[in-house]
């Protein structure tokens, strides 16, 4: 009797942790590389990516994900330059099916209809959106009443039918009762930022116009108005607006400080109003805007300090964990002292006369072809330096990194390369050179990067498309087999 109670209650608590898992298979009829963003302490997350998926044409690849309640799920589908989101609950298996050819990705599966729904009425990017937002809301300079304005807004946004489309998903047994709810807050979180920085423009004003001291009180008084109707809840706070939405709510919020005695808030520069917000939302709150200081280098926080308050303050979050990893990674050169950096500031045409120039002459070219716009191509620029200690195996290898970067990006391109402490030989790439890299190193595949190569002192392409960095134990099988028992690295 206690043999069958005790698998009895192993197979309820198997059930229960199992519960807490959803499942998303993709299947692609071409190779790609996806980038899962699953949500951070909780929350909606499309800045750090958390698992990396490598899907072959034909072949599915499952991603097991753990959810909380619900989760919204961002994936990034990195040749197609494509993203989705997915609303996951506990026990869902959801397949995401994507023709490549035409862009449409299809859902299947528990919540299929529902997920199908989100993409449809959740547009994301959202710019034309926005722009039809902007444009209205330009009117209030003119005179024309915030009320009405609004109700332009839901006209030209098509919102009732969005709103009515929801209604009629949660009448649908093939869909979670509880995913219309969360959908309409989704939405309604969305639209409600977007409005909310509409909002906050028209009191700053444009530079050329103000409002009308009757138009600033109305506009606080709508403010006011979408505050109470949608407070910051944890179920705001995890939709996929629900971060921009938390930056607004600190703007307009009157709130006292939630901080603990003796914080110095001036380490936060521009972000002290987050401890306007509840506490937990501020280890995500902070931790992003580490993530987006270190993307742009704004230098609008101590980062040293913004750690030491993170670890202190929230050692258990998942963000304390980024953020230590990644300022471990980006160290300043000078303390690191063995970056050096050779920019090559002849024109050059060819691969040919790429050997040619000085420094590169007998020399075997490990090629990095990437722009500083690409965000796949940085991360893999967090692996360099590990590329970099593999490449001290083969003496007559030099790292070079091309860029496709145009001339108006070259000092962001020059920016990165400090930032990432890039040793090794670095040109920004011709018109001309770009196309002979395509006809040489693409050949016919499609021209997306990063794309990673080995050239022979001679001009010969050896391997036109390298294991990446962040698979180095591929990488170094590949240079093994290339360059062994080659005379010239010895």
């Amino acid at each position: 009797m206690k043999y069958w109670l005790g698998c009895f209650l192993f197979a309820i608590c198997f059930c229960s942790l199992n519960a807490q898992e959803a499942y998303i298979t993709f299947s692609l009829d071409k190779d790609c590389e996806i980038l899962v963003y699953e949500p951070l302490d909780g929350v909606y997350n499309d800045r750090v990516s958390t698992q990396r998926l490598v899907v072959e044409k034909g072949k599915a690849v499952t991603c097991r994900t753990k959810v909380d309640g619900f989760s919204s799920i961002h994936c990034k589908f990195t040749q197609l330059q494509q993203s989705c989101d997915v609303i996951a609950f506990p026990g869902d298996r959801i397949e995401v099916v994507v023709n490549t050819a035409r862009k449409l990705f299809d859902f299947r599966g528990d919540n299929g209809k529902g997920n199908r729904l989100l993409r449809n009425i959740v547009p994301v990017p959202f710019l034309n959106e926005y722009l039809i937002m902007r444009s209205l809301f330009q009117k209030a300079y003119s005179g024309e009443r915030i009320l009405a304005i609004l109700s332009a807004v839901n006209d030209s946004l098509n919102m009732d039918s969005k709103y009515r489309k929801i209604q009629e998903l949660s009448e649908d047994r093939t869909v979670n009762p509880q995913f219309a709810s969360v959908l309409r807050t989704q939405v309604k979180t969305f639209y409600d930022s977007y409005i909310l920085v509409m909002l906050a423009g028209l009191l700053n004003g444009d530079g050329e116009h103000r409002l009308t001291p009757t138009m600033i009180n109305e506009t606080k008084a709508i403010v006011d108005s979408i505050l109470k109707s949608s407070p910051l809840t944890e179920a705001v706070y995890k939709c996929m607006a629900g971060h921009l939405y938390a930056i607004k709510y600190a703007q307009f919020s009157e709130d006292s400080l939630q901080v603990s005695l003796g914080t110095d808030l001036s380490i936060f520069g521009p972000y002290k109003n987050y401890f306007k917000l509840d506490r937990k939302f501020q280890p995500a709150m902070i931790g992003s805007a580490c993530m987006t200081q270190l993307k742009y280098d704004s230098k609008e926080m101590d980062l040293a300090k913004v750690q030491a308050f993170l670890n202190k303050e929230f050692p258990d979050s998942q963000y304390t964990t980024i953020v230590n990893e990644q300022l471990n990674k980006y160290m300043p050169v000078s303390e690191e002292g063995h970056y050096k950096a050779i920019f090559i500031q002849q024109q050059v045409n060819t691969i040919h006369e790429l050997v040619q120039q000085a420094g590169l002459e007998g020399k075997y070219l490990y090629i990095d072809l990437w722009a500083s716009w690409c965000m796949p191509c940085r991360g893999e620029l967090s692996h360099s330096k590990e590329v970099h200690q593999l490449l001290k195996q083969y003496p007559n290898v030099v790292p070079l990194y091309i860029s496709i970067d145009k001339e108006k990006q070259e000092s962001t391109w020059k920016k990165l390369v400090d930032h990432y402490q890039l040793s090794g030989y670095h040109l920004r790439a011709s018109s001309a050179l770009e196309e002979d890299i395509k006809q040489h190193v693409f050949e016919t595949d499609a021209y997306e990067i990063p794309r990673y190569a080995l050239i022979a002192p001679d001009g010969t392409v050896l391997h036109r498309d390298l294991p990446r960095p962040s698979e180095l134990d591929l990488l170094k099988d590949e240079l093994n087999q290339l360059l062994k028992n080659d005379y010239r690295n010895n």
